[in-house]
């Protein structure tokens, strides 16, 4: 059988599905080792098939969940061996062997899980589950893979809509944050619930400066939301007129934009465990896409000219993200009546008692911070590029220290001045996203020096010109 596409990315894209899938079975990473824990966990685990820990027949929707938990498990598994070449026709038992023996794995390790629980029958399910995704590689994973391929070619030939794609991407992830699904219907049932009493909860917005869950303001959530929706609006406009100037349905893609990014964010929200939808949210964002379209409308049409606009806006958002003082996972419990030093709130903001919480909420400051700073050292590595012929090394460790500092001061205004605790999570986020940040534009560099100038004449700017 020839080769499918290089190993090195079909090993990529399993690597990438196995930590999907590790941390989607570890949330909410509430580590409790003890012997009376995994003794506890141990008396109610599910050891008989088909049958939970109640003695009752499993219910249909846990046993699809974990089944189509371990199929793209599976599937990149056996594509990686069609793809590696070592055996013409690897052996689909030996795949899923290997997979069965990953799931025990997993289910071994949740016995040190406070708030999980062990299950034969999810063993049975993700096994049954890998061996269907192994089945359907000998069949798809060619046309899979050449399609994935086509895709990626694509978009490195329209960097525009790559960005809008990693927009979109980072919008679900901080508001889906942590990440904790289950298709059970009374769990569905209940956001359901939820999301209706939240369209109730907008006309008593008036009363009460707390969103519906009392997380958040909703006056600082509006426009957080707003801000976002302008960027991503702005940059799905201009991505219109760079590359479909002359389709007659382009006025339709603002609103189908909008329309699937809500679909896909409720869609995952209603399977949501902690994070239960919201509809302000979604609302302010959808505003701020239409008014991101009308805004950009006499922007120039250079594309260095456009993203200059545009990351004025996303330095504004990046502000009110990181100067805002209502974040819950940011509020420690503090023994005593005297105010804690700054190097105290910090020191206590990554004990594990506070980062392995539950509620997952330092994952979820730190994927905000992550996302909302590497767009911003992107732009930035490109101006350093253009003007000082700085090495890489050099402008990762002064991107590094930047801010690292920048993330210092920050916290110690909200220390000092806003009266809130600071935390090191945020100062470690945007550490991380100005490093990838670099990185990523470096590796565009690299990619744009390959291409012929006409693959890139209608994409992004190119390095250096903004």
């Amino acid at each position: 059988m020839p080769k499918l596409i290089p190993p090195q990315l079909a090993r990529r894209l399993l690597v990438l599905v196995t930590l999907v899938v590790c941390y989607l079975t570890a949330v909410p990473f509430h580590l409790d080792p003890s012997r009376p824990g995994v003794a506890r966990r141990w008396a109610r685990a599910e050891l008989v098939p088909f049958h939970n820990a109640q003695g009752r027949r499993m219910s249909g929707s846990d046993t699809l969940g974990n089944l189509l938990l371990f199929l793209p498990v599976g599937f990149c598994l056996h594509g990686w061996r069609l793809a590696a070449g070592r055996d013409r026709r690897p052996r689909l038992v030996s795949t899923v062997l290997a997979c069965s023996l990953g799931s025990f794995a997993i289910e071994s390790m949740q016995l040190l899980l406070a708030d999980r629980f062990t299950s034969v029958n999810d063993v049975m399910n993700n096994t049954l589950g890998a061996a269907l995704g192994a089945a359907l590689a000998l069949r798809f994973y060619a046309p899979f893979a050449a399609a994935l391929q086509t895709v990626w070619r694509n978009l490195r030939q329209r960097p525009g809509v790559l960005a809008c794609l990693g927009l979109g991407l980072s919008f679900l992830l901080w508001r889906l944050a942590p990440f904790n699904f289950t298709p059970r219907l009374d769990n569905v049932w209940n956001n359901w619930l939820h999301w209706l009493h939240s369209v109730r909860h907008l006309s008593r917005l008036n009363e009460t400066w707390r969103t519906l869950d009392l997380r958040e303001y909703w006056p600082l959530a509006g426009a957080e939301n707003l801000l976002f929706g302008i960027v991503l609006g702005g940059m799905v406009h201009w991505c219109v007129r760079w590359y479909w100037p002359a389709n007659s349905h382009r006025q339709w893609v603002i609103p189908l934009a909008a329309a699937g990014l809500l679909i896909l964010l409720n869609g995952f929200a209603l399977l949501a465990k902690t994070n239960p939808p919201d509809v302000l949210p979604d609302l302010a964002c959808v505003l701020g896409m239409f008014l991101g379209t009308r805004i950009f409308r006499t922007a120039p049409r250079h594309p260095a000219a456009a993203v200059k606009r545009l990351q004025w806006w996303y330095v504004v958002f990046f502000l009110l993200v990181l100067g805002r003082p209502d974040f819950g996972e940011l509020t420690l419990a503090h023994n005593g009546t005297a105010a804690p030093s700054l190097l105290a709130e910090l020191a206590a903001s990554v004990q594990p008692r506070h980062l392995f919480r539950p509620d997952a909420q330092p994952l979820r400051l730190f994927v905000k911070f992550f996302l909302t700073f590497l767009p911003i050292a992107f732009l930035l590595a490109r101006g350093t590029r253009a003007r000082w012929q700085i090495s890489l090394a050099r402008r990762t460790a002064g991107g590094a220290l930047l801010s690292a500092g920048l993330g210092l001061g920050l916290q110690l205004f909200r220390h000092l001045v806003m009266g809130v605790h600071a935390g090191l999570p945020a100062v470690v986020a945007l550490i991380a996203g100005a490093v990838a940040g670099i990185l990523l534009e470096d590796w565009w560099e690299k990619q744009a020096s390959r291409r012929p100038e006409t693959e890139t004449s209608g994409g992004l700017p190119a390095p250096g010109s903004s």
